[in-house]
């Protein structure tokens, strides 16, 4: 788009046109990176880019996000997908729960978790 911009800043006062290209092709990029940084650093958006931890036992599985915690019951867990890297757990038909298969610590955490929620 700059480059766009650049090209026809030669022909910016011929007419309407040349210069709403030149305005637009200049301003779009930098309008479009504004958005994105303040959007990613809106209050609203810190559970999105916020740390969660996962702890799980032999019923329910837990996860703690900004001091709030949420149980989810193993039994709850209505369809399992799984890839090489990470487990989608599907709680209801439009919601599941992405978990990567690298954040176990231990390949016994590994197994009991992947056990635990295939059962």
């Amino acid at each position: 788009m700059i480059l766009l911009g650049l090209l026809n800043l030669k022909t910016f006062n011929e007419s309407s046109f040349s210069s709403f290209v030149v305005i637009f092709s200049l301003a779009y990029p930098i309008v479009t990176f504004l958005f994105l940084y303040l959007w990613t650093h809106a209050k609203a958006h810190n559970p999105i880019f916020s740390t969660t931890n996962l702890l799980f036992d032999n019923e329910f599985i837990y996860f703690h996000v900004n001091k709030n915690e949420t149980k989810l019951h193993h039994e709850s867990i209505q369809k399992v997908v799984s890839n090489k890297i990470y487990w989608l757990l599907y709680v209801s038909k439009g919601q599941f729960v992405y978990i990567p298969k690298d954040i176990f610590y231990t390949q016994d955490d590994f197994n009991k978790f992947s056990v635990m929620i295939n059962t």
